[in-house]
């Protein structure tokens, strides 16, 4: 062999060896249950298995599993952890559990469709897709497998029907409260109801919309109390999983997800779907997917949309509350009774990486860390009026797989000082509220391991405490605790304690009257309380989603409320956790906040770019108030006085000023 050639074929095994050594292949093992294969050349980790457990006929011919019945997973390593990609065999009363656990536990549905005519039993495919770590992916890819499994231990024959009772031969739909669900008149006939809602996009440069095609569509036949739901919605990318999880909550059976065009500007992605039950009950389901995906562009009849939720889409947190809605040409939802006032952070010339925010009640000032462009900024909620104090350090980090400039990204006030996390040099740094001077800056860990993400004042021990990012992937462990100052003397912090978790801290909130730290734990998905004097945990909850984000607490009425992705839940904190009930909000949920005084919530999604606000009542049971829009990227909020909220607009380098007219 030439030299080249044995160069050429060291230089690949070496490159294999550094793709498997990015992936814990022994992890995934594991944790699926299965023995994977890797592929040096692709850098990827594989494991299978054959759906040899039932019996497939297709086209009279008894089909090996080799012959296109294999479940397989695959994985390739990425700056954040991993990717996950695969295809699951499944039979038709397997679908909607498999694909409620891929959603429950961070994975996306990207498809589901046959491959095959005259097949016995019916055969499906869903293909999955997700990221973030090995062990987080390879956990959620083996409770896939295992809702399937659990399906055919009961019943080892697939079923070939709902198990719903039988529907009449003649269909006897009353039209007037479906028109009244959804601000629409329904098409009548036989005894059937059916709504279309378009909406607008382009293909190969040509306008097309709901008659070409382009619309989410519901038809219902039966009776009042039982009747049968089917139908198609018209999603983007962006809102396909957030609509699945609020159909499949309802029980909403999802029956095929696939592309109806090529080359089309937003790209539309179709499911069909079918459910039973109550006609109304099912109207409010598919109302509220409408809702969640902004399927329904110019649609609604109804400016008001004065539909009142049965308790069962309260749950689902679909509730909308009698509020004026205008549906301008670009189909968003705009408010008649608030405005959003753009306010310009200085020296912002592009995006600023803005996160955590904190307004100073007493003095009526918003502290904006302006990250990249190395300042604090702080904004008068009177005059809007713009001061900056200028001079922290920046510097790079990784996020999502990029290389990004970051400076202050999080504020705390307490005790008379602002308390700023700097992810640019990993330091907390104080500034005087009254003054404005800037003091001492520590760093943010003991060990110098972590940089800070988010900051808060403790008040009943006079304590700062920060959920922490890794400085570096090669020691991600040194994050997964929540870290601890002596904050007694305004002018010094000193590194105190830190408290490990089972993953990144994510989110917090304080009861200084009980003593009680709240924060979400990324992985597992929990929602902790720490004893601030013992600095030990004494509550474990489980939210309901792995996709949990920032924390809000009303400490009179002990309900702490935790974003979860799409939908924000309220947890009964005297009763162990109890979830009392959940809102909707659209996807891409981050930093939420709480008004005691007025009980209101405000929840900025970043990927829905919408506002809710919702009064909560004395029951725990959320109403909504508004739904006010902003822009993509809109994930973090503050609540301020008179009902005013501030919201982030990152891609822009603002802060978003909502308040009611």
């Amino acid at each position: 062999m030439k030299p080249t050639v044995i160069a050429a074929a060291i230089l690949t095994a070496l490159i294999g060896l550094v793709s498997a050594a990015g992936l814990d292949t022994a992890r995934i093992d594991q944790l699926t249950g299965l023995k994977g294969k890797f592929n040096e050349k692709e850098g990827v980790y594989r494991v299978t298995f054959p759906r040899n457990d039932v019996k497939v006929v297709v086209d009279g011919w008894t089909m090996p599993p080799f012959m296109g019945l294999g479940t397989w997973a695959a994985f390739t390593p990425t700056r954040v952890g991993a990717m996950v990609m695969g295809d699951t065999v499944l039979f038709e009363d397997e679908v909607n559990a498999a694909m409620s656990a891929a959603l429950e536990n961070g994975l996306n549905v990207t498809a589901l469709h046959n491959h095959f005519f005259f097949d016995h039993p019916k055969v499906d495919f869903m293909h999955i897709e997700g990221e973030g770590t090995v062990g987080k992916l390879a956990d959620a890819v083996r409770k896939v497998y295992d809702a399937a499994k659990q399906i055919r231990a009961a019943n080892p024959n697939p079923k070939d029907t709902f198990g719903a009772a039988r529907l009449p031969e003649k269909s006897s739909i009353t039209a007037a409260p479906l028109n009244e669900i959804f601000g629409a008149q329904g098409e009548s006939k036989d005894g059937m109801v059916k709504f279309t809602f378009g909406r607008p996009a382009t293909m190969h440069g040509v306008n097309i919309g709901k008659d070409m095609g382009v619309n989410t569509w519901a038809a219902f036949a039966g009776n009042d109390d039982n009747a049968v739901v089917d139908g198609d919605f018209a999603v983007t990318e962006d809102e396909l999983q957030p609509v699945l999880k609020s159909l499949l909550k309802d029980k909403i059976n999802i029956v095929a997800i696939h592309q109806h065009m090529t080359h089309e500007e937003p790209r539309i992605v179709f499911f069909h779907y079918w459910g039973r039950g109550r006609a109304k009950d099912l109207a409010n389901a598919v109302k509220g997917g409408v809702l969640v995906g902004g399927s329904a562009q110019g649609q609604f009849t109804d400016p008001r949309l004065n539909a009142t939720f049965n308790n069962k889409s309260v749950r689902l947190g679909l509730a909308i509350g009698l509020i004026q809605v205008v549906w301008p040409s670009g189909g968003r939802a705009a408010d008649a009774k608030y405005e959003l006032k753009p306010i310009n952070l200085p020296g912002a010339t592009g995006a600023v990486t803005l996160d955590y925010l904190a307004y100073d009640r007493p003095s009526g000032k918003l502290w904006v860390p302006a990250s990249n462009t190395g300042s604090v900024d702080v904004i008068d909620e009177k005059t809007d009026a713009v001061s900056q104090i200028t001079g922290f350090p920046t510097g790079e980090i990784e996020r999502r797989g990029k290389k990004i400039t970051v400076g202050p990204t999080a504020a705390s006030i307490g005790n008379g000082v602002v308390h700023i996390g700097n992810r640019g040099d990993a330091t907390i740094c104080l500034i005087d509220a009254k003054t404005s001077m800037r003091g001492e800056c520590v760093p943010a860990s003991a060990d110098h391991s972590v940089t800070p993400d988010g900051v808060l004042y403790v008040a009943a021990t006079k304590e700062v405490w920060i959920t922490a990012r890794p400085l570096s992937s090669s020691n991600a462990g040194a994050a997964k605790a929540l870290h601890v100052f002596d904050a007694s003397d305004p002018r010094h912090l000193k590194w105190k304690t830190k408290i490990p978790l089972d993953g990144l801290g994510e989110g917090y909130a304080v009861d200084n009257g009980r003593g009680l730290f709240y924060t979400n734990v990324e992985g597992p998905g929990s929602t902790i309380a720490i004893d601030v004097r013992t600095k030990k945990i004494v509550s474990k909850w489980n939210p309901g989603s792995t996709e949990v984000g920032g924390v809000a607490l009303d400490s009179g009425r002990g309900f702490l409320f935790v974003a979860c992705g799409d939908h924000v839940v309220n947890l009964d904190t005297a009763h162990d956790g109890k979830v009392l009930d959940s809102i909707q909000t659209g996807a891409g949920l981050d930093n939420i906040d709480y008004l005691p005084e007025k009980k209101i919530l405000y929840a900025a999604a970043g990927q829905a770019a919408t506002l809710t606000i919702a009064e909560v009542g004395d029951d725990g049971k959320f109403h909504l108030k508004a739904t006010v829009p902003t822009v993509k990227g809109a994930r973090s909020v503050v609540a301020a006085g008179n009902e005013t909220a501030y919201v982030i607009d990152p891609a822009e380098g603002k802060i978003l000023k909502v308040s009611p007219k």
